[in-house]
C-alpha cells in the first residue's frame, strides 16, 4: 500500500528541495508499478466492459482518420474512381 505523508511547512527548504523532489519521483515510480500491474491483472471483467463499451467511439475515430488521410493522399496524386467510391463507402 502506498502511504501518503504529511509534509511540514518548514520541512522543504532550498537545500532539503531536490532530496525530497527524488523522494516523490520514486515514491510516483512505484505508484504506477503496481497501479499498472493491478490494471492488468484485476480488474479483466471492467477493462471488457470498457473496451465493449468504448468500440464504437473507437471505430468512428478510426474512419475518421483514414478517411482524412485518404482526401489528403487524393490531393497529392490520382485514384481511380472505383477505389475513391469503395474507400468512401467504407470509412463512411
Amino acid at each position: 500500500m502506498i502511504e501518503i505523508e504529511r509534509i511540514e511547512d518548514d520541512y522543504l527548504q532550498v537545500d532539503t528541495l531536490a532530496g525530497w523532489k527524488k523522494d516523490v519521483i520514486s515514491k510516483l515510480k512505484d505508484f504506477e508499478k503496481k497501479y499498472v500491474k493491478h490494471a492488468k491483472t484485476a480488474n479483466k471483467d471492467f477493462v471488457a466492459i470498457i473496451e465493449y463499451s468504448m468500440k464504437p467511439v473507437v471505430d468512428v475515430y478510426t474512419a475518421c482518420f483514414n478517411l482524412d488521410n485518404f482526401h489528403k493522399l487524393d490531393k497529392k496524386r490520382n485514384f481511380p474512381e472505383f477505389r475513391k467510391k469503395a474507400l468512401t463507402e467504407k470509412f463512411v
